[in-house]
Parts: structure tokens; sequence; C-alpha cells
């Protein structure tokens, strides 16, 4: 079954969605090709932001690629959260859903 579009190309069902973007192995559904867009084009900046605010925090190298894509899709997507791990098919439908882990070496 296809996703059902507007006539301004909005997915009305976001896990139906033909927008979507690939972090590592998880896929991001957008609702609208705009949305899909600005997180490609606002990601490169906002994660060296992110790792740069924690190297002055922490004084040390975070990794923080997914951590920044998480969240920079969270503040962009506002018509729905559909996330998908690719290896595992586990989705994620919140930002709560997810758990971090921090490891120090």
């Amino acid at each position: 079954m296809g996703a059902y579009l507007t006539r301004g190309g909005i997915a009305l069902n976001i896990k139906e969605s033909p927008y979507r973007a690939s972090i590592e192995n998880y896929e991001f559904m957008f609702s609208s090709r705009l949305y899909m867009d600005s997180f490609i084009r606002k990601l490169p900046e906002f994660e060296q932001k992110l790792g740069y605010y924690i190297l002055i925090k922490t004084h040390g190298y975070c990794d923080v690629h997914l951590s920044a894509a998480i969240i920079l899709y969270e503040s962009i997507e506002k018509r729905g959260f559909y996330i998908i791990n690719k290896t595992t098919g586990k989705s994620y439908e919140s930002i709560n859903d997810f758990r971090m882990k921090l490891e120090v070496s």
C-alpha cells in the first residue's frame, strides 16, 4: 500500500511516507520533502555544533552523529516521529523511545 499524499505533497501517514533519510543503520521518515531537505541540509552544521559543545563541556571527543540526527529530526519534523532501525526492524515513535549509552575510553 502506497503513501497517500496531499496535493501539496504531505504524507498523511508518516509510516508510509516516501520521504526518507538514512543515517548509519536508521531510517528517518518525513512527512514532506521540505522537512527532509531541511534535515539533510542542516545536519552537518548541527552535528559540528553539538560535538563542539560536548567537547567544551567534557574536555573530550564524542561521536555525536546519530545523537545529533535524532535531536535535529525531532526539532524539524512537526507532523510525527518515526525512525526505523534497519538492522533490527525496531521502530521508534518518540524521542523518549531512545536510550543512549555513553562509553568512555
